[in-house]
């Protein structure tokens, strides 16, 4: 017989390995373009700033970043029960997502309809359809800061 407090932990880590695994494909779903941006480079931005959403704490202590750590505290206050789909700290942690990525450059883009599932279906293995994607819907580049408003 298996003991009570083993099938409950066996449980309890199941189902947070299934909705880590949930948050995980929504967060794959988020898609960014930049100036001469490679499938590769937002893949690999894309997997940091997730790691980064997903260490997001309950309280403000437990998130290394104090950028983000009086919000999830607020959060956790606001939202007892977290866990559930659609909770606070489902959002926050898009929200961190979005965050990251643009402090890295990118800009959030939703692929038409017609674009998304070619798109969606594009791996580190088979990247054309996001590389074609990227390129077609790249950003111009930045302007340089000209006059006294420059910083050298």
């Amino acid at each position: 017989m298996i003991p009570m407090n083993s099938l409950r932990c066996a449980i309890l880590t199941g189902a947070l390995l299934a909705m880590a695994t949930a948050a995980a494909a929504d967060d794959n779903a988020t898609f960014f373009v930049r100036p001469a941006a490679t499938a590769a480079a937002m893949f690999s931005d894309r997997a940091q700033c997730v790691r980064e959403a997903a260490s997001m704490g309950s309280t403000a202590s437990a998130y290394s970043n104090p950028e983000y750590g009086a919000l999830s505290a607020m959060g956790s206050a606001l939202n007892e029960d977290a866990l559930h789909e659609g909770g606070i700290h489902k959002r926050m942690q898009h929200a961190i997502l979005i965050d990251c990525m643009k402090r890295l450059g990118w800009t959030q883009l939703d692929p038409a309809p017609d674009e998304a599932r070619p798109v969606a279906k594009a791996s580190l293995r088979h990247p054309e359809a996001l590389d074609a994607w990227l390129k077609a819907h790249e950003p111009p580049p930045a302007a340089p800061a000209v006059g006294p408003a420059a910083k050298p």
